[in-house]
């Protein structure tokens, strides 16, 4: 199965409330209306920003560019090429899409889920944008991400009391998204459930797992990259977890 994951601005028109109600009230609505395209869709969730809620354990800037941080899975990369070419797609959902979002700004991300700490996906959501060091390629960057930060969550007992689930989305290699040379796009978004947006600051319990994580952070990561995104959940089209 893939993730699709599209980071993506409102249009100017819309103020941010207006934008999450449009979204919620008239585009999600649509998507589900037309039957052969949301049942090609396993589940769809939007995320939207919480404000005001600062990164106080890691201090990464909040991604405030983006208004919507939305997830849709798909069984394979062939199944989303078909449903977003399906006829009803292009002449109802896709000019809808237009009216709200600024796709030139947006960016759409297709990934895998790694999980690292199992549990439900839950109401809010904390995500971190990851961006590799020029010296290294996305595998070399996805590979030693994952293996060091399941190490280290591992070897704390704060994660549990802060943490309800701990997914890695590893953008899929170069032959589904480019490599940019601009380097616009990210090569993990890490995916941690939250029962209130408050327990991200029991992590602080523990300052070796922070050392920890900070010292991955300046091994791998290009300087600047990382952004914070605390936000609520609203699930347009349920899975079997949800």
């Amino acid at each position: 199965m893939i993730k699709m994951m599209i980071l993506a601005p409102r249009r100017p028109n819309f103020t941010h409330a207006g934008f999450r109600e449009y979204v919620w009230s008239t585009h999600g609505p649509l998507v589900k209306s037309i039957a052969e395209v949301a049942a090609g869709i396993r589940r769809y969730h939007y995320n939207f920003p919480i404000f005001g809620v600062e990164d106080r354990v890691f201090g990464h800037p909040h991604a405030g560019f983006f208004d919507i941080f939305t997830q849709a899975w798909f069984d394979s990369m062939q199944a989303h090429r078909d449903n977003q070419k399906h006829p009803r797609y292009m002449a109802v959902i896709r000019p809808d899409e237009e009216v709200m979002a600024d796709n030139s700004r947006a960016l759409f991300h297709f990934t895998t889920e790694h999980e690292v700490i199992p549990g439900p996906r839950g109401a809010f959501k904390l995500f971190y944008t990851r961006r590799r060091k020029a010296n290294l390629s996305r595998a070399e960057f996805q590979t030693a991400w994952l293996e060091r930060m399941t190490a280290a969550f591992a070897a704390s007992t704060a994660p549990a009391a802060a943490i309800q689930r701990y997914v890695q989305n590893h953008t899929l290699p170069e032959g589904e998204i480019p490599d940019d040379p601009e380097g616009r796009y990210f090569d993990v978004i890490d995916e941690f459930a939250l029962g209130h947006v408050g327990d991200w600051a029991r992590l602080n319990a523990d300052p070796a797992l922070i050392a920890a994580v900070r010292g991955m952070e300046s091994d791998l990561l290009e300087p600047g990259r990382a952004q914070s995104y605390f936000a609520e959940t609203m699930v347009n089209i349920a899975g079997s977890q949800d």
